[in-house]
C-alpha cells in the first residue's frame, strides 16, 4: 500500500474512531456535569487525572517503544514481534497488579494532599480502572503498530458507548459520583478483557511457533526510558495544571477547567486521528528509499488537513462558545465558555505541531523530543506556580499557551532543516484560502447567532456554519464539491 493509500485509510478509521466515541463521550460529560455540578465533577475529575499520571509511570515508554519497533520490523521479522508481544505483556500484567495494588493503599494520601475526603474512595476504585486502562493502551499500541486502525476505531466507540451505558443507568438510580467512578472502572475493564483476547488470538498470534535470532524484547526496553521520560513530561505539560487548580484553588475551580479542557479535546480530534495514523508511516519511511521525498510530502500533506479541519473550529468556537455552555451545560458552568475562549489559541499551536513528535521518534531522536518536553514542562510548571494563584484557572490557560507556543516554535526550527522539509507552496495558499474562509463563516454566524439565540439558534448556526465553510471553500476553488464528498467517505487526500 502506497503512502496515501495508508495515510488515508489511517486517518480515515483513526477519525472515524475517535469522533464517535468522542460524540459519545460529549454526551456521557453533560449526564456527568450536569447531574455532579462543578465541586462533584471536579472531585471526579481530579481523581481521573491522578489515574493518567499513574498510568504513564507503570508504562515507562514501553507503549510508544513497542509501536515503533512492531512498524519498523513487522514486514522483515513478524517472529520476533510476537515473541515480544508476549513477554511486554507479561511485565505489563505484573506492574499494573502491584500498582494497582499500591494505588489502593495510597488512596487516603491523595485524599490529604488535596484535602479532598471523597478523593480516598474515588482512587480505590480508581485502582481496577487504572489496570483496564493499563492494558487498553498496550494493546492499541500494538494495534497501531500493525496498522490496524479499524480495529483501535471499534475500541474507542464500543468503550465510550459502555461507559455512557453504565452512567445513564447509574444516575437513573440516583447514586453518586463514586458509583460513576465504579461505572468507569467496570466498562473499562471490560473492554480490555475483550481486546486482549481479539489482539493475541487473531492478530498477533504470539504461541505460533517461528524462530527468530533478534532480541526485540531488548530493543524496545533498551529505547523506552527516552520515550517514558518525555511521555511523562508531556503528561505533566498537558495534566499538571489541573492537578495544580486543585491544590492551590477550589474542586469548583477543577471543575470549571476540566470540563473546558475535555471540550477542547473534543475539538482536537481531527488533530489526533491525523497524528495517530502518520506516526506508523513516519516510522515505517525513516531510512527507507526515498524517504526524505516521502516525509517532505507527509509533512505539507498532514499540515493542509489540520488546517482544512482545524480553523474553523477555531473560529466557531470563539462564535458559539458562551450559548453553547449556557444551553447544553447550564449557567452553573458559565465559566467554562470563557476558558474556551481564552484557550482557542492553545488549538492552533497543537494545530501545526501534529509531526512534531512523529518525526523526531521515527529517526531515532526520542532523547531530543525528551529535551524539548522538558524544557516545556519546567516552563509550563514555573508559569503555573506563579499565576495560578493570583490569576487562578485563567493563570493556568496563559500557562499553557506560552509554553506550548515555544515548544512547538522550538521543534519545528529544527524539524524542518533537519528533515529537509520544503514548504509547498501551493499548499500554502491554500492554508491562507482556508483560513480566510473560516473568518467569513465565523462572522456571518456570529450574525446568525445574535438575530436567533437559544439552543434553536446554536444548532442552526453550527449547522449553518458547516454548509457555508463548505460553500467558501468550493466557490473560492480552495476544496471543491466531488473533493467534499471524498472527505465524506473517509478520503482525506486535499489534493494541491
Amino acid at each position: 500500500m502506497e503512502i496515501d493509500e495508508r495515510n488515508i485509510a489511517g486517518t480515515r478509521y483513526s477519525l472515524i474512531g475517535r469522533a464517535t466515541s468522542a460524540a459519545i463521550l460529549f454526551i456521557l460529560s453533560i449526564i456527568v456535569a450536569r447531574y455532579l455540578g462543578p465541586e462533584r465533577y471536579g472531585e471526579l475529575s481530579l481523581a481521573l487525572t491522578a489515574i493518567v499520571f499513574i498510568s504513564v509511570i507503570i508504562d515507562a515508554g514501553l507503549n510508544r517503544s513497542t509501536q515503533k519497533h512492531i512498524s519498523q520490523y513487522l514486514i522483515e521479522d513478524i517472529a520476533s514481534v510476537r515473541v515480544a508481544y508476549k513477554k511486554i505483556l507479561t511485565i505489563k500484567a505484573v506492574s499494573v497488579i502491584a500498582a494497582s495494588i499500591a494505588l489502593y493503599i495510597a488512596s487516603p494520601i491523595f485524599a490529604e494532599i488535596f484535602d479532598i475526603a471523597m478523593l480516598e474512595k474515588l482512587m480505590k476504585v480508581g485502582a481496577v480502572l487504572l489496570a483496564a486502562t493499563v492494558i487498553i493502551e498496550y494493546h492499541t499500541t500494538v494495534l497501531q503498530g500493525y496498522e490496524h486502525f479499524k480495529h483501535i476505531c471499534l475500541t474507542n466507540i464500543f468503550e465510550a458507548a459502555l461507559k455512557l451505558s453504565a452512567t445513564a443507568l447509574i444516575t437513573y438510580m440516583g447514586m453518586g459520583v463514586m458509583e460513576i467512578m465504579l461505572g468507569y472502572a467496570s466498562s473499562t475493564l471490560i473492554i480490555a478483557a475483550i481486546l486482549t483476547i481479539i489482539v493475541s488470538l487473531y492478530i498477533v498470534k504470539p504461541n505460533i511457533k517461528v524462530s527468530s535470532d533478534k532480541d526485540l524484547v531488548r530493543e524496545i526496553i533498551n529505547y523506552s526510558p527516552p520515550l517514558f521520560l518525555s511521555t511523562l513530561f508531556f503528561i505533566f505539560y498537558t495534566k499538571f495544571d489541573i492537578l495544580a487548580i486543585g491544590y492551590f484553588g477550589k474542586a469548583v475551580e477543577v471543575g470549571y477547567y476540566t470540563l473546558a479542557i475535555g471540550l477542547i479535546d473534543n475539538l482536537l480530534i481531527p488533530i489526533v486521528a491525523i497524528e495517530a495514523a502518520v506516526m506508523p508511516i513516519a516510522a515505517s519511511l525513516y531510512g527507507k528509499k526515498r524517504s526524505a521525498a516521502n516525509l517532505n510530502r507527509l509533512f505539507n500533506q498532514t499540515i493542509n488537513h489540520g488546517f482544512f479541519f482545524m480553523v474553523p473550529i477555531i473560529s466557531g468556537l470563539l462564535v458559539v462558545s458562551h450559548v453553547f455552555v449556557e444551553e447544553i451545560y447550564g449557567l452553573q458552568f458559565i465559566d467554562t465558555a470563557l476558558i474556551l475562549v481564552a484557550l482557542s489559541p492553545f488549538l492552533f499551536t497543537k494545530t501545526i505541531a501534529v509531526l512534531n513528535g512523529a518525526y523526531l521518534i521515527a529517526a531515532n531522536e526520542a532523547k531530543r523530543f525528551m529535551k524539548y518536553t522538558f524544557g516545556a514542562v519546567v516552563l509550563n510548571t514555573i508559569l503555573l506556580i506563579i499565576l495560578i494563584p493570583p490569576f487562578g484557572v485563567y493563570g493556568a490557560v496563559a500557562a499553557k499557551i506560552t509554553s506550548h507556543t515555544i515548544l512547538t516554535a522550538s521543534m519545528l526550527a529544527y524539524i524542518i532543516p533537519r528533515f529537509e522539509i520544503n514548504i509547498d507552496k501551493r499548499l500554502m495558499f491554500k492554508n491562507i484560502k482556508i483560513v480566510f474562509s473560516s473568518i467569513s463563516m465565523a462572522a456571518i454566524c456570529y450574525i446568525l447567532l445574535a438575530s436567533t439565540g437559544g439552543l434553536f439558534g446554536l444548532i442552526a448556526t453550527i449547522v449553518s456554519g458547516v454548509i457555508i465553510y463548505i460553500l467558501l471553500l468550493h466557490i473560492s476553488k480552495t476544496v471543491s464539491i466531488p473533493e467534499m464528498l471524498k472527505i465524506a467517505k473517509g478520503d482525506l487526500k486535499l489534493n494541491p
